[in-house]
């Protein structure tokens, strides 16, 4: 026998602990008896031991191998402990015979398929979350506080509940230390490139043994659970449908054949037959939203019913169907009027919710997002139906939805920025009509105007001399500058707020060889009015 050790090993069930913060070692050759009235967790340190049971947390190593181990993700499976257990009543395996089930403990029983499945579900699961490293980054940023110092615990909590990932993964994302570098898109597929070398790997494994599918164990309590976390974070059809039985995945089709079972039958069944399972270290801390749901609400929705988890699975595939239509009935009204990432305000306003939710969640992908939550589709939706050109809102860090005179525009936030900067130009003017870039025009003279000139939006009347009519020029704002008029500094900025991208980048500055003379759309800069009256009309087309 070889030397087992124990170091803070817990097992909990929801608020229960059957094991608390347990350390001990078992010496090579050594007899131990445990003593302890019935339920005080003799069995159960047994059955962790053994690998039949998964701990909540801690460490378990055998000979200084570590079995489990929930800080590094390590939980060997019991087949493969060489441990021997003998129950207090008899639990044979109905598949096998009196041999076999003798000689079980002494079998090593290959498991390749088994690791193949996980390398390459755990694989693209992170490739598909650093497509997006600046969400990533945001997230872990979220969780430093006023002296600038990263909670990790907070930030764990923060990636396992956005991204509903394991603590194990959580750690791993957290070592890439995509928050720390100078780049993190390069980091990222630096990372992402290395997976994929994995993914391939797992593939070539899957391939060579013929792999063409990989069932997963998701049963209708964890659809029901995956539908009310959608509810509760805000979401559309695609968040209500919950998990689907069958998706592609790279190389292979994931299938679900256990989820129309609840968890219960399910336990039932390992019970009746004596099979081991695995669970994660972290799902009985109730820290996560998901365990908070899974382990709080559910049992009261029960109680209500006892059919919420087969009830949830129907009305799942209600909406699926209901999803897959409006999603084809989208499809063609995006193929029709060839929408990427902007729309019509006509052609939004004439769709129904849901094909309005459809069809921006399209574009929405297509400028690089991720998951659309109800809360901003209905944010856009107000944008849409204000009356206002020129607003914008922040959908993420990331991405902004802004009115473009009568379109809705989706586009990376840092694009919006530069578009809203203006366009760098400057031109000299002189008397007469001066035609500007973006196809505006601004007339100077001192003459009367014309019919058309009458019609300018904007006008000036300015007192100049002579002199400094040859050091007239336009150009284009810059950022965070501003005026003095009327007796206040104006920020050029603030004057454009609500306007459209085209009149942002494109709406000159006048100036004279001292400075700033005039912003069309504001008042004469103070001081400026002095000499011949010259009369100034702006034209924005």
């Amino acid at each position: 026998m070889s030397r087992i050790e124990l170091t803070n090993v817990t097992k909990r069930w929801g608020q229960f602990y059957a094991v608390d913060n347990l350390s001990m070692v078992i010496e090579d050759n050594a007899f131990v008896t445990l003593l302890g009235p019935s339920g005080c967790g003799k069995t159960t340190t047994l059955r962790m031991i053994a690998g039949l049971e998964t701990p909540t947390s801690g460490r378990i190593t055998i000979d200084g191998v570590p079995v489990f181990d929930s800080q590094r993700g390590i939980n060997v499976s019991a087949n493969k402990r060489k441990v021997g257990f003998l129950f207090q009543n008899y639990a044979l395996w109905p598949n096998m015979t009196v041999y076999q089930n003798i000689s079980f403990g002494l079998t090593n029983i290959k498991e390749e398929m088994d690791e193949i499945d996980f390398d390459a579900r755990a694989a693209a699961r992170m490739i598909e979350i650093l497509q997006k490293p600046q969400d990533v980054v945001r997230a872990i940023n979220e969780c430093v506080d006023k002296k600038k110092k990263l909670n990790m615990d907070k930030a764990y909590l923060r990636l396992i509940d956005l991204y509903e990932i394991s603590l194990f993964t959580a750690k791993a994302l957290m070592g890439m230390k995509l928050h720390e570098a100078g780049d993190p898109k390069a980091a990222a597929a630096q990372e992402i490139q290395k997976l994929e070398e994995k993914l391939a790997a797992a593939k070539a494994k899957a391939e060579k043994n013929g792999c063409t599918s990989v069932s997963l164990a998701h049963t209708a309590s964890d659809n029901l659970e995956t539908i009310l976390f959608h509810l509760c974070r805000g979401t559309g059809l695609a968040g209500l449908a919950g998990i689907p039985p069958k998706r592609p995945l790279g190389h292979v089709t994931v299938v679900r054949p256990l989820l129309s079972c609840t968890r219960e039958e399910i336990m039932e069944y390992i019970e009746e037959n004596g099979l081991s399972y695995r669970t994660d270290s972290t799902n009985s801390d109730i820290h996560y939203t998901r365990n908070f749901i899974r382990h709080e609400i559910v049992p009261l929705l029960k109680q209500i019913n006892p059919s919420a988890e087969a009830n949830a699975g129907a009305a799942a595939a209600a909406v699926t169907d209901a999803a897959d239509y409006l999603h084809a009935e989208a499809g063609k009204i995006i193929e029709k009027n060839q929408i990427r990432t902007e729309a019509s305000l006509a052609l939004l306003s004439s769709l129904p919710p849901a094909l309005f939710y459809d069809l921006l969640d399209t574009m929405y992908r297509n400028v690089g997002g991720d998951t659309l939550y109800s809360v901003q589709v209905e944010a856009v939706h107000k944008l849409t139906q204000s009356g206002k050109k020129g607003r914008h809102i922040e959908l993420t860090g990331e991405i902004v939805a802004a009115v473009d005179g009568d379109t809705l525009r989706l586009m990376p936030k840092r694009d919006f920025e530069k578009e809203a900067c203006g366009i760098d130009f400057s031109v000299p003017l002189h008397i007469g009509e001066n035609r500007l870039p973006g196809g505006s025009m601004l007339y100077i003279g001192a003459v009367p105007p014309s019919d058309s000139l009458k019609a300018a939006r904007f006008s000036a009347h300015i007192r100049l001399p002579e002199s400094s009519l040859a050091s007239l020029y336009a150009r284009a704002r810059r950022k965070g500058e501003g005026y003095r008029a009327g007796g206040m500094t104006r920020t050029l900025k603030k004057l454009l707020c609500g306007a459209p991208l085209a009149v942002k980048r494109y709406r000159p500055v006048v100036c004279d060889a001292d400075g700033i003379l005039w912003f069309p759309g504001a008042g004469l800069a103070d001081g400026k009015a002095c000499g011949e009256l010259i009369d100034a009309f702006y034209l924005e087309f």
